[in-house]
């Protein structure tokens, strides 16, 4: 996309609280289309996971997933959105974002442990597809994904053996 020098993230921000529609949407669309290869200043992004409007916090974890590593500096905020944030969409995206930012983070992989038990199935099923991309993954860990066959949502039940599938097909990653 997608170098902007034109605009920064903390003018996006800004475009997604205001009144023009077609600014909003402009918004989500450079949010939503960022990469690594971006240099966007991401301070505002880091911030606005603290905000208290939820369009804000939504947009910018979805920006922090995408430009990935770089995000690092807000990897402990998104934790905290995607294990306790009060909106279940919001810590959806939190949990489908955390592995794009560090796949091999200690933390990463116990909150998304923790997401399997989430309240939400749909956050629990993004957890499920989360995890397949996890680099750190124990023998503990499968045991708590096979768990999920049994979840009370048949979605969950099912993403929880396509995971295990996926994982066992990808390249060798569980710790003894």
């Amino acid at each position: 996309m997608n170098n902007h020098p034109e605009n920064t993230s903390a003018e996006w921000l800004s475009w997604l609280v205001g009144a023009d529609e077609d600014r909003r949407k402009e918004a989500t669309l450079r949010l939503g289309g960022l990469t690594p290869e971006d240099s966007v200043p991401l301070q505002p992004l880091l911030d606005g996971l603290r905000s208290d409007n939820e369009t804000v916090v939504f947009w910018c974890t979805v920006a922090l997933g995408r430009v990935g590593e770089a995000a690092h500096a807000g990897l402990a905020d998104l934790l905290s959105v995607a294990s306790g944030h009060p909106k279940f969409g919001l810590r959806q995206a939190a949990v489908a974002a955390a592995p794009r930012v560090d796949p091999r983070d200690e933390s990463v992989r116990l909150t998304l442990l923790g997401a399997l038990s989430d309240p939400s199935e749909c956050v629990r099923r993004e957890a499920l597809q989360a995890l397949v991309s996890m680099r750190n993954l124990r023998s503990e860990d499968l045991a708590a994904i096979r768990s999920l066959e049994n979840d009370p949502d048949p979605n969950v039940a099912r993403w929880s053996e396509v995971a295990l599938r996926n994982i066992h097909a990808g390249p060798r990653r569980l710790d003894a």
